[in-house]
């Protein structure tokens, strides 16, 4: 339709886009995104440390070491959730929260609008309130099983409901 998105590709390694942000979600709750996955790493599932990768994630790291992930996994369930732990937009050790939004082949080649309330989904993630996001990325992910996958994201903006 004329936008403009961001195509991420890997081949056995990962590769992502940062950007600093600061946005008061109590303000402005809602995130939304729209996104198309072309290829899973087909081995990929969140679930496991060595098999990791995942064809797109959203990732808002908030203020205070904690980061929400939304991904698009090959074959961990839709609405999973994952706990890690690892660095984040120049920031040490990251305290990260994943939940599988989309998950296999079904759905590749079509695009899918998404709209999260980040401070619904922080509040049930880590039992607290959240402080001000200080930054977004877009990432895909293939190094751990030596896999390929590719997609694309258009439209990620904060809102207020």
């Amino acid at each position: 339709d004329g936008s403009v998105a961001v195509r991420l590709k890997c081949n056995d390694a990962s590769f992502s886009v940062n950007r600093a942000a600061t946005v008061d979600v109590r303000r402005m709750p809602v995130i939304a995104w729209t996104w198309k996955v072309d290829a899973i790493p087909p081995a990929g599932d969140v679930r496991e440390k060595r098999k990791n990768d995942q064809a797109l994630q959203v990732l808002i790291a908030f203020q205070g070491s904690k980061v929400i992930s939304y991904v698009w996994d090959s074959n961990a369930p839709v609405g999973h959730t994952v706990e890690e732990f690892h660095g984040f937009l120049g920031f040490r050790r990251q305290h990260v929260k994943v939940r599988v939004l989309e998950s296999g082949a079904s759905r590749l080649g079509q695009w899918i609008s998404v709209e999260r309330n980040i401070n619904e989904d922080f509040r049930e993630l880590f039992r607290a309130e959240p402080s001000l996001v200080g930054g977004v990325r877009v990432q895909t992910n293939c190094q751990h099983t030596n896999a390929a996958g590719s997609g694309m994201l258009f439209g990620l903006q904060f809102s207020s409901l």
